[in-house]
């Protein structure tokens, strides 16, 4: 049965004559739906009686709830949405199912993928560098513990460009030796552990035997800077 919600003995739907109407003007491609979630209304179809409600009849909205570019859509206040929220929730309009417990469930086979991250360093609010590199999860099995992710980087650039020939080729080589890390997850989404696919002590002679290919006080500082990270488990 269609709910009327222009009830004049519903508080929600009372026109006050003297309050001040809230208006949106509407851009292009938006729509009662894609409006709605942006009030957090959890049912267009109550935006749309709303407006049509109190508005002139040249800016009615039409049944097939098309919106006409730069209309004076008319939207509930605050107040307004939540006490209509309430009605949609207890009528069984709402189009928004409850997440279970009040969490928002994390589904690992979804982590999947490469991701593009970018960094800017700044000084006094005017940037100077911006570094990018991509991340790689690859969900492989669940067990007992939690999901398995493996973790990897690659990529890395500065302000757009690969990065010096001989540090990047460092870098590519800490890369190939520590990655790919598995991150064990629960079920809930918290991270339980970070594990090395090999022993730390393997880890830690390849990154020592890169001093023979990359010589020089920067490249042995850097390699002696990784050895530090990776003997240190909270980092990992």
């Amino acid at each position: 049965m269609k709910k009327n919600i222009s009830d004049q003995q519903d508080p929600v739907h009372e026109i006050d004559p003297i309050r001040k109407q809230n208006f949106y003007i509407v851009k292009s491609g938006e729509t009662l739906e894609s409006i709605s979630r942006d009030l957090m209304l959890e049912n267009s179809r109550h935006l749309h009686e709303y407006h049509n409600e109190r508005c002139s009849f040249l800016d009615v909205i039409p049944e097939n709830g098309r919106l006409r570019l730069l209309l004076k859509l008319l939207v509930p206040s605050s107040e307004e949405i939540q006490k209509m929220n309430s009605i949609i929730q207890k009528s069984g309009e709402s189009l928004y199912k409850p997440f279970p417990n009040g969490k928002i469930p994390f589904i690992a086979e979804a982590v999947s993928g490469t991701y593009r991250i970018r960094q800017t360093e700044s000084d006094d609010g005017i940037q100077k560098s911006e570094y990018a590199y991509s991340i790689h999860f690859n969900y492989i099995k669940e067990e007992d513990k939690g999901y398995h992710i493996h973790f990897s980087m690659s990529d890395f650039t500065k302000d757009g460009e690969e990065l010096e020939q001989k540090i990047n080729s460092l870098a590519s080589a800490f890369v190939k030796i520590i990655y790919p890390v598995t991150f064990i997850i629960e079920r809930s989404g918290k991270l339980v552990a970070a594990e090395t696919h090999k022993e730390i002590r393997d880890i830690m002679n390849e990154i020592e035997a890169l001093k023979k290919y990359h010589q020089g006080t920067y490249a042995s500082l850097h390699i002696n800077q990784m050895k530090e990270k990776m003997e240190n488990s909270n980092i990992i």
